[in-house]
């Protein structure tokens, strides 16, 4: 569509090629096509996307990705390139742009998300054009006003492939639009480099050269028909005849109407739902572009164009519905300004709220006959047209509704009373998720969304959640990491999915890292509708929701024991930490843990080596009682454990302390049966050697039992921290306490080991495997089968 609007253009105005130098001042509004680079990959000479590129030689190569997601290149700022000089084949700098967020908003909008077949780029995650769009070269027209000259005084940019950014003047009150929109000449100006390639001068078309200066986009209806363009400009328009009935429609008649764009969601819901006061078939004219045209659930609901008004009634008569979703789309944001709220229009138009077009089509089907959407025809093969353009014919006159009830609910049901406290709908109100980690919230009743801010002591991915019951598996999450973007995902137990680019729906998204001082901020923002389908609703009430940061990492991924669920009322700002269910059960868990491997374990190691301590059998005796005590004690602890994370719903073996139990549990099974299963001494008096098998089985046993009594140890710790996590003690005097206490106990344990085992084997003589000189000969075998 964008292609025939220019060809249209072409046709609408002749000029001449030959071009003047000029010397921009500041105030000049001039307009520039070309491709658009981040300075970051400007200044670094490469693409940091495609390192073996040089930038000012290949912009075409670089993607959409490191363009629009990566934060290094946003956070540089941008700039539209001139022409590339033939001699070097180098792009000369262009023209500075100082209106970030509106490239942003206009490059993302024509990106796409589709992966590249040949895997040469990344995909641009926060990107929503259509499938069939580029994936790398970013191309655009900008309209601005100059506001610095730069170091060339409005002159000169630098010379072809410069690095250096300071030469080029800066634009401000910047338009960003479609490569394929031409620029009106008397406002045009290119930069190309000079006869010797030496310098890159910025030059402008001569007002000799201007036969006739083409009309500005505005002044040209919006077409997707080359011919309809044609006949759109130059036919001129007869009286109308009078409508005909509805009744007389026919599927294949055209059809050709004017009047209001309005989503079906919007429709069967009553009211608007950017504006949940206006019955949406009084006041179509107040349904803003961004619902419009950014809101999923709008989007994908269909369209419909609108009746004339009932006098009767006060309400726009139904009209007829549109079957091509994708046209009525590109044609609105086409027609809508970004600066307003429209996140993925592109057009320089002053549309904002209202869109209003001139609509052709043949009729597809007749509709059901019902006084309902559902009910009004539906046309396809359409066109949408400029609501300047006339029809020859009207259309026939559509179904109108029957009178409203006396009482119309226009409040949203996640909008509650409100309730005594702080009002949240009128400024922020705040609440401390835990230590060093902030949530700031408004309630924006107007358009029936939350404004959220989440502020971290520190550099790491951040989390926010709404949850049914608490828990983490089915819960709505918005979470982000420094150098991207807050995006929404459906969490799971265990793992976590991005939702689709047209569930995609929050606005004044962001993500930043601030300096305090000495201490790095990581603050999260977002704008999130109140109620969604498939969503759970978010109601200015209280909300059950989960919180989580990544610590030190910014890479989104496991959350450890930062997180935590949290009730707040989002209209009062009052808030309560939710207790963790089964304190009593994981307490026990860990009592049974530490018994068995802080004390018993221990002591049936000990038992051993310092058996030359004990009469007869008593240290085999110890040691075979302790072992089994701390299976035993293992195994209810298992059991504990994996009963509990079944009931809270919870994945199993994900986390790496569920890892290390499972993995001590399945050796110390092996290692009981192993125990029994050992192979037997030679008798006392005769003469024989340990068979080859024993010894394996000794160093086997030895060896297995060290490695579990470390890991042992290690567990316990870990189980610590996760218990403090659970139940909101990380930090608290109680885990310092018991943290202190736990490695006093353990040192000593370890020092009983080292003693024993430095002293016993290697500065006394070793003792005999019989057990010491006082064993007697009915216990000899059971002594000699000890190790």
């Amino acid at each position: 569509m964008k292609a025939l609007q220019h060809a249209l253009l072409l046709l609408l105005s002749t000029h001449a090629t030959l071009t003047v130098t000029a010397d921009l001042m500041i105030g000049d509004q001039v307009c520039m096509t070309g491709f658009i680079m981040d300075t970051f990959c400007i200044e670094r000479g490469t693409l940091l996307d495609a390192p073996s590129v040089t930038t000012m030689k290949n912009p075409e190569l670089h993607s959409y990705h490191c363009l629009l997601d990566v934060g290094v290149c946003i956070n540089s700022g941008y700039q539209v390139l001139g022409s590339k000089d033939p001699m070097n084949g180098l792009h000369c700098p262009g023209l500075r742009i100082d209106d970030t967020d509106k490239v942003l908003a206009a490059g993302r909008a024509h990106g796409t998300t589709m992966d590249d077949p040949n895997q040469a780029f990344f995909a641009c995650s926060t990107c929503s054009g259509p499938d069939d769009n580029p994936i790398a070269g970013y191309k655009a027209t900008i309209i601005g006003t100059v506001s610095e000259l730069g170091d060339g005084m409005g002159r000169v940019t630098g010379a072809p492939g410069a690095d250096s950014v300071a030469g080029t003047p800066l634009l401000t009150n910047i338009q960003v639009l479609d490569s394929m929109v031409a620029c009106d000449p008397t406002i045009m100006v290119t930069v190309e480099a000079d006869a010797g390639g030496n310098e890159c001068l910025i030059r402008s078309a001569g007002d000799n050269d201007v036969v006739a200066p083409p009309p500005m986009m505005d002044d040209i209806p919006t077409v997707t028909d080359a011919t309809d363009a044609v006949v759109a400009t130059t036919t001129t328009t007869v009286a109308a005849p009078p409508p005909a009935d509805v009744s007389d429609l026919m599927v294949g008649d055209e059809i050709c109407t004017t009047g209001f764009i309005m989503d079906t969601f919007c429709i069967n819901r009553g009211t608007l739902l950017d504006a949940p006061s206006v019955v949406t078939l009084q006041n179509p004219d107040l349904h803003s572009y961004h619902c419009l045209l950014d809101v999923p659930v709008c989007v994908n609901s269909g369209f419909q164009v609108l009746g004339e008004k009932d006098p009767s009634t006060g309400e726009y008569c139904l009209g007829y519905r549109l079957e091509e979703t994708d046209t009525v789309v590109a044609s609105g944001r086409a027609a809508g300004s970004v600066e307003d709220g429209c996140t993925t229009c592109t057009g320089n138009g002053m549309g904002t709220k209202g869109y209003r077009a001139t609509v052709k089509g043949v009729i597809k089907e007749l509709g059901d006959g019902s006084q309902s959407v559902s009910g009004q025809p539906l046309l396809t093969n359409i066109q949408m047209l400029d609501a300047s353009v006339e029809c020859a014919t009207p259309a026939p006159k559509t179904v109108c509704l029957e009178p409203p009830p006396a009482e119309i609910t226009t409040t949203p049901a996640a909008i509650n009373p409100p309730i005594e406290g702080e009002d949240c709908s009128s400024d922020f109100c705040e609440t401390t998720l835990t230590e060093g980690y902030t949530l700031k919230y408004k309630i924006n009743e107007a358009d029936a969304t939350v404004t959220m801010e989440a502020t971290y002591k520190g550099e790491a991915w951040l989390g926010i959640a709404f949850s049914e019951d608490e828990r983490m598996g089915g819960s709505d999450g918005i979470l982000g990491s420094p150098g991207g973007i807050p995006q929404k995902y459906r969490l799971n137990q265990g793992f976590i999915e991005i939702l689709s680019p047209e569930e995609q729906t929050l606005t004044e998204a962001t993500m930043e890292t601030t300096e305090d001082g000495d201490q790095t901020m990581t603050v999260m923002r977002f704008t999130k509708l109140l109620v969604e389908p498939n969503h759970i609703d978010v109601t200015a009430g209280v909300n059950k929701m989960l919180w989580a940061n990544g610590g030190d990492s910014t890479t989104i991924g496991y959350h450890g024991t930062n997180r935590a669920p949290i009730q707040i009322n989002l209209a009062s700002g009052a808030s309560d930490t939710v207790s963790a269910p089964n304190m009593g059960a994981w307490l026990a868990h860990g009592i049974c843990a530490f018994v068995a491997w802080g004390m018993l374990a221990p002591s049936a190691v000990n038992s051993a080596i310092y058996r030359s301590l004990f009469k007869g059998p008593l240290w085999f005796k110890i040691h075979q009682f302790a072992n089994a005590s701390a299976y035993a004690l293992t195994v209810i602890a298992f059991a504990i454990a994996v009963a509990f994370i079944s009931k809270e719903g919870n994945p199993h073996w994900f986390s790496s302390h569920a890892k290390m139990g499972l993995s001590m549990f399945i050796i110390a099974s092996v290692q009981v049966l192993w125990g029994a299963a050992r192979p037997h001494l030679p008798g006392p008096d005769s003469g024989d050697e340990k068979t080859t098998i024993r010894k394996v089985w000794e160093i086997k046993h030895r060896l297995t039992g060290t490695i579990l009594l470390a890991c042992g140890f290690w567990q316990m710790s870990a189980g610590i921290k996760l218990f403090a996590g659970k139940y909101s003690g990380v930090g608290s005097v109680q885990e310092q306490g018991v943290t202190i206490a736990y490695w006093i106990w353990i040192g000593a344990e370890v020092a009983l080991l080292l003693i024993g085992g430095v002293y016993f084997k290697l500065l006394r003589k070793p003792v005999e495997d019989d057990g010491g000189n006082d064993a007697k000969p009915p216990t000899q075998e059971k002594e000699d089968d000890a190790v």
